[in-house]
């Protein structure tokens, strides 16, 4: 496990314009540890025992936030992923089925095989873009299969912080596991 040290340093006590106490640990701290929570499916409470003891095998003077700190920064977390720097267009694919599928893309199965039926499968493959839409769906099925088929959290603002941490976890994943081809002759 790879831990930057500044993203381990309590924020600094400066002037809040905002009412209240401020706040104790920076985005990045609690953004990591939401990501371990996703990573390892983790409750809360057991987030919290996780990271007491990895502070007190590595980090022993670093506070550890409890379960409550975690819910409630979660709703409003800014969270921060690298920025892609592709060479090629981007695609954005929105699904409309959500994160939860429960087997209701059959009827999409049948509706594919009459237009193959009447023509041919190439020709169903560049009309209805299905190249794109395979990547998709792949990407769809790593990133439940990684982080699970339904969102823990209950609160609207936490479940947006929660996918964006999902998407940022599948993406270190890929981006860890993703060859660096050198050209020998």
């Amino acid at each position: 496990m790879w831990v930057e040290q500044s993203s381990l340093v309590p924020s600094a006590k400066t002037e809040s314009p905002k009412r209240g106490r401020p706040p104790v640990y920076t985005d990045a701290p609690i953004q990591g540890l939401l990501g371990l929570k996703t990573v390892f499916h983790l409750q809360l409470r057991a987030l919290q025992g996780f990271a007491q003891s990895l502070r007190s095998l590595v980090f022993p003077t670093l506070p550890v936030p409890n379960y409550t700190t975690l819910s409630r920064r979660a709703q409003h977390l800014n969270v921060v992923l690298p920025a892609s720097h592709a060479s090629e267009p981007l695609h954005l694919v929105i699904d409309s089925t959500g994160l939860k599928l429960y087997g209701e893309g059959e009827w999409k199965v049948h509706e594919a095989i009459d237009v193959i039926e009447k023509s041919s499968r190439r020709e169903w493959k560049v009309a209805s873009g299905y190249h794109k839409r395979s990547l998709a769906e792949t990407l769809k099925y790593r990133l439940k299969t990684l982080t699970g088929h339904s969102l823990w959290a209950r609160e609207i603002g936490s479940q947006a912080t929660e996918v964006v941490i999902r998407a940022g976890v599948l993406n270190r994943m890929a981006t860890l596991a993703r060859p660096k081809s050198v050209r020998i002759a």
